[in-house]
């Protein structure tokens, strides 16, 4: 039998298989999952700790396999530590860590990446070989994203280590990043290296060497971010405050000659469902912003990269081999990417989202976008004329989240 521990952690594994794990058939899933990895199960998998009453989402196998059937707080964690008031569940510790995604889609993309390198944090600080596997969407928007970043570790990857040179164990991470949000506290600045060599992949593909680099490529997110009904981490930047940020770039390392966009498209049958709630106005802004970096830059070829044969997948290649700059907007989608740029980086700071971005700017390696947000559950009360008129005419200075009158505010501290 084969002796190796293995954690299946799915997304959105499983939820229906809440009741008896027998009764479902889980076990030859799994055991098919198994032997697409690359080995045979020994006379079936058969459940020797059924936790179903206690805690329906685990479930250890005699073949060495724990099945974890839905990302919980400090689920993964718990069998690698001992956490405050959450003593370790097993005796000896996994030794390989695996990751399922049962659908792969764009949606929540963000959160996927999220999740996917949480995981491989926790890999690499218990220094064991991290795999992710990612079964079919079987819809129009199957991720060629997570598709590439399937993996079949063999090795571990390099210890955690913070800007100050700490190296951080198993507990230091899982007390730090409890619950394995990727968006804990210390996240991204303990594997940034990991983070950049694997996103790089999707653009070593033969569809990624196909897209040539630009000066500059900016996220800026439209769509479901115009909707009400989502927290005040999401929504819009003044225009000038990113033709500020391209202003500064271009003082630093010379002109740009070339700008692109990348947003949600506004072609009906290849927008997402959720998008398609806001194409009027997801098409309105993005050609007004296209404007507006034409004033500001007529010098520059600017272009809206948001045709339906502009994945994400694509969205992303161009963000990572922008050769001059990559903004990171008010949005998850953009992260990864632009992190994993070698060049300038700046990604907005939010208390949320990404409350580690400054500790990377202490070790240069990104820098802080600081600009007023429209809250996404104010952005619904305005008209399409004061939308545009504050995207235009807002201060770019301050950091205000904005979630209700009055529209414009003056800025308390001005930014260099």
């Amino acid at each position: 039998m084969l002796q190796r521990l293995a954690i299946i952690a799915a997304s959105s594994l499983l939820l229906g298989f809440i009741g008896n794990y027998r009764s479902v058939g889980d076990t030859s899933v799994l055991r098919r999952r198994l032997e697409d990895e690359g080995y045979e199960d020994e006379g079936g998998a058969q459940i020797v700790s059924d936790s179903t009453a206690t805690n329906p989402y685990f479930n250890l196998l005699d073949d060495g396999t724990l099945v974890v059937r839905q990302m919980t707080e400090s689920a993964a964690c718990s069998y690698f530590t001992d956490l405050p008031n959450l003593p370790k569940r097993v005796a000896e510790s996994p030794t390989r860590l695996h990751y399922h995604f049962e659908e792969c889609n764009d949606d929540h993309l963000g959160t996927h990446l999220a999740e996917y390198f949480g995981h491989y944090l926790l890999a690499n600080a218990a220094q064991v070989p991290y795999t992710m596997t990612c079964g079919n969407s079987g819809d129009a928007h199957e991720s060629s994203v997570l598709k590439m970043l399937q993996t079949d570790n063999v090795n571990p990857g390099p210890p955690p280590v913070d800007v100050t040179g700490h190296q951080y164990s198993v507990y230091d991470v899982c007390y730090a990043c409890y619950g394995l949000s990727w968006w804990c506290d210390r996240g991204p600045e303990l594997m940034v290296e990991t983070l950049e060599e694997n996103m790089m992949r999707l653009a070593n593909t033969q569809l990624g060497e196909s897209i040539e680099p630009e000066d500059a490529v900016v996220h800026i997110r439209l769509g479901d971010a115009l909707l009400g009904g989502r927290d005040e981490g999401i929504g819009l930047i003044p225009f000038r405050a990113y033709s500020r940020l391209l202003t500064r770039v271009q003082n630093e390392v010379g002109p740009l000659e070339t700008i692109s966009i990348v947003t949600q498209t506004f072609v009906e049958e290849a927008a997402r469902s959720v998008d398609r709630l806001a194409l009027q106005r997801t098409e309105m802004i993005a050609k007004d912003f296209v404007a507006h970096l034409r004033e500001f830059f007529p010098n520059a070829i600017v272009k809206l990269r948001n045709s339906p044969q502009d994945t994400p997948f694509v969205a992303y290649v161009r963000m990572m081999k922008a050769s001059k700059v990559a903004i990171c907007g008010s949005s998850t989608f953009c992260t990864y990417p632009t992190l994993a740029n070698p060049g300038i980086r700046y990604l907005i700071e939010s208390e949320k989202y990404n409350p580690w971005v400054k500790k990377l700017t202490y070790n240069g390696k990104v820098r802080t976008l600081e600009a007023p947000r429209l809250a996404n559950n104010y952005i619904g009360a305005l008209s399409d004329q004061q939308l545009t008129h504050w995207l235009r005419h807002q201060d770019p200075n301050g950091n205000d989240i904005i979630t209700g009158p009055p529209l414009f505010r003056v800025p308390k501290t001005k930014f260099a």
